[in-house]
Formats: C-alpha cells, structure tokens, sequence
C-alpha cells in the first residue's frame, strides 16, 4: 500500500514574543482509499518541536523561521518516513508517496542468548528496559490538552489547554503540572454528573500512565501475548504484540526489537457478555454507574536517545442509572488527548506558568483568553465535527445563560 501527503503549504512570516515563524500546511492520506491519516507526527529533525495531523489528516506546523533549512519529518508507525527540507515545501503543492513498511517473513528470528523470544519475553523486556530507554533526569514536556464529555451522544464539556508536565524523572511518581493558557471551556453537564466526576481531568490522565506507573498490559501477570508481526520502521525493526486478559481486555504493543523500546501501547477494555472490568462507582442513592468500555492509548518519539511521550487519549463510556429501577438515566463519554508539542531536556527550573492545583477544575484556575499566545502555538487543526461541537457548546451556554 501506498500513502500520498498532499501539502498545500503556505509560508507567512509572523512575529510573536521576538520570534519570527514559518506556517507549513499539509494534508495526509492514503492513496488507495483517500482516506486521511490521523496522529502523524510532524516535526523538525533535531528539535524536540512538533505537530500531529488531525482526524482529516491535516496539520499546520508553525516553526522558528531559522530552522526553514532544517529537516522536516512526517512519520507514521507502519510507514516508511517522508522528509523534506522545510523550506521547500513553501507556496507550492506537494504529493508525497510514503510506501508501508516491509513486513519481515515470520521465519524471520531475533534470538536473545540463542532462545526464540516470545510475545511474553519481548512485553518483559521492554519493562525491564525502560530504565535505560527513558529518561531518569529532570526534563518537561509541553502540549495541547483537549478534554471532551458527552452524554445521551451530545456534548456537554469541553477544555482546551496548553500545559508544561515537570517530570523529575521516568520513574512511578507524579509529575508537576503547569497551566499555560487555556483557550476554551465549556460545562453543561447533567447535575448529577458532577456529584461523582473528579473535577480534574489532567490528573486521571497522568495516573493512568502505564508506562511511567509500571501496570495495565505491561505488568504481565495474567496477560497472554503473541507475536503478531515484525516489520521495519524508522530504520530499525518492530515488533506487534497482541495481548489479552480475559474476555474484556485487549491489547496491542509496538516494541522496538534492538532497544526494547515502547514505541506504542494501546488498551481496550469492554463488556462482552456481560462480563466487564469493573469501575463500578457508588453514588449517592438511588443513583448508580456502570462503566461499558475503556480505551487508551500511548505513543512515544525517540529524542536523541531516550523515548518521550508524543501522544496520549483516553476514551470512557458509562451508564449512569437508577439503583432501585435499573433505569438508565445516561449514557455518558469522556475523552481526553494530550498532543505534545515540545520536549525540553534542559535549563528546566525556570517556572513561567501557573502550578496546577489537583483538587481544583483547571478552568477554575485559567487566567483570561490570551489570543495573541495560540496564533501560533502549535496545536491539531480543527475539523469540521470540532468546530460544530464548540458551536453547539456556545448555543447551549448562551441559551442558559
């Protein structure tokens, strides 16, 4: 299979907070089913500054102007990498064929002390190296944050905001949290809703990091994994682990086969049968919560040597129902992305946002729209469905009010 990138790029020189930038606008998708290409990477190569396509598969990559000569990379794990000198791809159209990478014969055999790894021995060694894979010094990562709620299949929350993650290290532990901007926020939730939800969603994103925390399918007791495929990428080769737990639980793992890196974890978890991991909350009478499906997912980018979160989402689906009647009362969804944008390694003890309190909403702590900071903070584009929701979110306030 083939993959082309149309990019209608533009350049524009714009100045904010004495930097000068160039805007790159493209579009991803595959050429046989002309269907877009969501989360690919887009970056600079030797920077830590990036983008990710959004779920039409565009993206617009604003840059420092001094790296117009650099390297820009466009990558997609099952793909080969496409790149291009940035300032090339200005004012002009571009097709890009990306070919998918070349999956190895299942007789292909990677030994380690002349045993056959298995799909449970790769899973364990990729546990037992993510001390050496990632990083154990203080560094920040910096990204989009976009929280979304629905109940009955409308929306009725929505956050949008950008944050700085202080990590002292990749070990289990919580990391500070920074509020840079928040740039949307919206909340018409069902009264009910509210007596039980914790009220900062950030933090159920950070604890459920299976990496850092070192638990869901990477703590493999219970868990049977297989060797789906092995294939190249990214000048090196993978591994495609299925595993599962039971029933309810699945999951998928890209593990590189040299460093036994995670280069991709995704876990989901349903009722089947009525059968389900339970989450079960106990309410205040009569009302009661059942959680019906669960899923996350984690991508990670290579910097230097050490792997660095890229990408996080994480998807919930309850029923909210009464306990004497069993009568539900709603169907509710959460969805929660963290899009990361920058990676300092270095000179991070200088704090210029606002410490995130956890036991308070983080839009109880935002500041006023600053406009001038997102014209050019790099942040998935909206599509069509984004901006109906954010209309249909104003319609609603306003029609409160």
């Amino acid at each position: 299979m083939r993959i082309v990138l149309f990019l209608y790029c533009f350049a524009t020189i714009n100045s904010f907070a004495q930097e000068t930038f160039i805007s790159i606008k493209g579009r991803l998708l595959d050429s046989e089913l002309s269907q877009p290409i969501p989360y690919a990477s887009v970056y600079i190569k030797g920077s830590s500054i990036g983008t990710t396509t959004n779920d039409d598969g565009i993206f617009l990559f604003h840059i420092p102007s001094n790296l117009q000569k650099d390297t820009l990379i466009i990558s997609v794990i099952g793909y080969d990498y496409f790149k291009s000198v940035a300032s090339a791809m200005v004012e002009k159209e571009n097709v890009v064929k990306l070919t998918q990478s070349s999956t190895l014969l299942s007789e292909v055999v990677i030994n380690a002390s002349e045993k056959e790894l298995t799909g449970k021995d790769i899973v364990k060694k990729a546990v037992a190296s993510i001390p050496s894979n990632y990083p154990m010094k203080p560094f920040m990562i910096e990204g989009f944050f976009r929280d979304l709620q629905r109940e009955n299949d409308k929306p009725v929350e929505l956050l949008e905001a950008a944050l700085r993650f202080r990590y002292k290290d990749y070990n289990p532990g919580f990391e500070d949290v920074e509020i840079i901007e928040v740039r949307r926020s919206f909340n018409k939730r069902h009264p009910v809703n509210g007596t039980y939800d914790r009220q900062n969603s950030i933090f159920d994103l950070m604890e459920d990091n299976y990496v850092k925390h070192r638990f869901g399918p990477i703590n493999t007791k219970g868990w049977k994994y297989e060797i789906d495929s092995i294939f190249s990428y990214d000048q090196t080769t993978v591994y495609k682990i299925s595993g599962t737990k039971g029933p309810s639980q699945s999951a998928i793992l890209f593990i590189d086969s040299e460093t036994f890196a995670i280069l991709k974890l995704e876990l989901k978890m349903q009722m089947v049968n009525g059968e389900y991991y339970r989450r079960y909350l106990n309410l205040p009478d009569p009302h009661g919560l059942q959680e019906t499906s669960f899923r996350m997912i984690f991508e990670f980018q290579r910097i230097d040597d050490k792997m660095y979160l890229k990408y996080q989402r994480e998807e919930d689906s309850y029923n909210l129902f009464n306990k004497s009647t069993s009568e539900v009362i709603l169907k509710q969804s959460f969805m929660k992305e963290l899009f990361v944008n920058n990676v300092v390694k270095d000179d991070v003890g200088n704090t210029t946002g606002q410490k995130m309190n956890i036991n308070k909403s983080v839009e109880g702590q935002a500041s006023s729209l600053n406009a001038e900071f997102w014209k050019y903070y790099n942040v998935p584009m909206e599509t069509a469905a984004d901006s109906k929701i954010i209309k249909d979110l104003e319609d609603l306030n306003i029609g409160n009010k």
